[in-house]
């Protein structure tokens, strides 16, 4: 093509630029150098073009490349400036930055979301409001609640991040494709808000990730393969319920995590003992049916199970709170306010669990409801119980035979209970399914378990937990070992408990084939 007959086709074409260069920028000042430049260009490669067919797919392949090359160029400008000398507010809108200029001339789309998702959140909000939403300074300073000068500040220190963050090798933790599950413990006294606070899978893993080392929440983003925007909630939430601690910009564990390799070398430890509490209970229970089968108000015609399942709960308790009775460590207060041990322990690679019970207390002035479950094959769902004042008054009331006229929301309850497996229905009304002792009864009772277990288990604990604090303390990072004491007295809950109880199925000396109408770990302490 000659020079007039590009002159010709640049005039009939320059509105099409304009219009191009329009959509891009968001000035109209920047629009018209843009298409001046993209025309210079033109211009000057013209005598290059040999066919005239060419010419527009020629034209945009310039104006493609001039604008890029103007991007680049404005952000360099821009990032020159530096923020204590003043920034001077960027057009109307905003451009795209270089660094996502650069990402879509690489495709690499995936680095700018990654560098996105990285960003403190002060950083991002003004990143997305300016580039995504295309609004001024102006109008974001009010929707983050700041000057327009920060506005600027914020946005300067984006692009650089970004920039800086694409350019780097950022290597994914184990954790970005191999999560940990663990399960939350609690021990204490007051209601359990810990377990469902941490049954977040994000929050488990926020938790492993800072256990041994203090990371910023980027590199926490990291590890676990989440981005900052999915995760920052949490790490909050877990700052404020003192789960993890801040340390500047970095965040370390509050609680300890029970390893699989500190169970399992405490179950090496423990396990000459296990065969030794087995065989000790199975010899107390087989010595003692007879004597339990009398000390209830109602366990007379109870089935021969559940009274040794009875007997075997209330040595199971003894052992359990032996550890708490001995002082061994004093329970810190909450970020609920209760007070309570806080632990998560490592779910291991099999799935399997020796930690086959949960128990649990609810209770009015006068009476108490003691749940002792085996967790493989429960008996009920207790939390049915937990802050329903209503339910747990009546359910004492119909042991003590006070329930003879129950008013219509009564039944209601009375007939839910009874599908619930906690009360069977009678000829004459209703009875509760469990057993039920009046407090002499229970204080004589507890009192015959407490001094076996005083004589022929304590020794035993004494050595567990022992080995538990010294096996634990060697997988505690030192500023949580003031704890080791406390959390140590769960394993001897596992290996003086949980084990032994396991055994003692094993060998047919307890069974879970339950009887029906009859609760074999739960009972009631009727008070003066």
């Amino acid at each position: 093509m000659d020079h007039k007959e590009t002159s010709e086709r640049m005039e009939t074409c320059s509105k099409v630029i304009y219009n191009y260069c329009r959509s891009r920028v968001t000035t109209r000042e920047d629009a018209e150098d843009l298409s001046q430049d993209i025309l210079l260009e033109l211009w000057k490669s013209a005598d290059s073009l040999r066919s005239e067919e060419a010419f527009y797919g020629f034209m945009w392949a310039i104006a493609g490349n001039v604008f890029r090359k103007w991007l680049r160029k404005k952000a360099r400008r821009e990032v020159r400036e530096s923020p204590d000398d003043g920034i001077e507010d960027f057009p109307d809108g905003g451009d795209l930055s270089d660094a996502i200029v650069q990402a879509e001339e690489d495709s690499d789309l995936f680095l700018l979301r990654r560098e996105l998702g990285l960003l403190d959140e002060k950083y991002r909000r003004a990143a997305l409001l300016y580039y995504r939403e295309r609004r001024r300074c102006a109008e974001i300073a009010p929707i983050l609640g700041t000057s327009e000068n920060m506005v600027k500040y914020l946005l300067f220190k984006a692009r650089n991040k970004l920039k800086e963050g694409m350019v780097m090798e950022r290597k994914l933790g184990t954790l970005s494709y191999n999560p940990v599950t663990l399960i939350p413990r609690y021990s204490g006294r007051g209601v359990n808000r810990f377990d469902a606070f941490m049954r977040s899978k994000i929050r488990q893993n926020i938790l492993w990730a800072v256990t041994n080392d203090a990371l910023t929440a980027e590199e926490i983003s990291l590890e676990i393969g989440v981005p900052l925007p999915y995760m920052e909630d949490d790490l909050a939430a877990m700052e404020e319920k003192q789960i993890v601690l801040r340390q500047g910009k970095r965040y370390l564990a509050n609680v300890i995590v029970e390893t699989v390799a500190y169970a399992e070398e405490c179950e090496r430890a423990a396990a000459p003992m296990h065969e030794k509490i087995a065989a000790s209970v199975a010899g107390f229970l087989d010595s003692h049916l007879a004597q339990m089968r009398e000390s209830g108000v109602n366990t007379a015609s109870m089935h021969e199970n559940t009274l040794r399942w009875q007997l075997a709960t209330l040595v199971f308790r003894q052992i359990c709170f032996t550890p708490e009775s001995e002082g061994t460590a004093t329970m810190p207060v909450t970020a609920w306010g209760d007070e309570a041990f806080l632990s998560c322990e490592e779910v291991r690679p099999d799935g399997q669990s020796h930690d086959i019970f949960w128990y649990s207390f609810v209770g009015t002035d006068r009476d108490g409801l003691f749940f002792f479950d085996y967790r493989p094959k429960l008996c009920g769902d207790h939390h049915d119980f937990f802050g329903n004042e209503h339910r747990i008054a009546l359910y004492c009331a119909l042991a003590r035979g006070e329930v003879t006229a129950p008013s219509d929301f009564d039944r209601e309850t009375l007939e839910a209970l009874v599908d619930e497996g906690y009360v069977r229905r009678e000829e004459s009304g209703w009875s509760v399914a469990c057993a039920v002792y009046t407090a002499e009864q229970y204080e004589k009772l507890t009192g015959m378990v407490a001094a076996y277990v005083d004589v022929e288990i304590l020794p035993i604990l004494h050595q567990l937990h022992k080995d538990a604090e010294q096996i634990l303390a060697e997988h505690t990072p030192k500023h949580l070992r003031a704890q080791v004491p406390g959390i140590a007295s769960g394993n001897v809950f596992v290996n003086g408990v949980c084990i032994p109880a396991q055994r003692l199925i094993a060998e047919g000396s307890l069974s879970v084939d339950w009887t029906p109408g009859e609760l074999p770990g739960t009972f009631l302490v009727l008070g003066e």
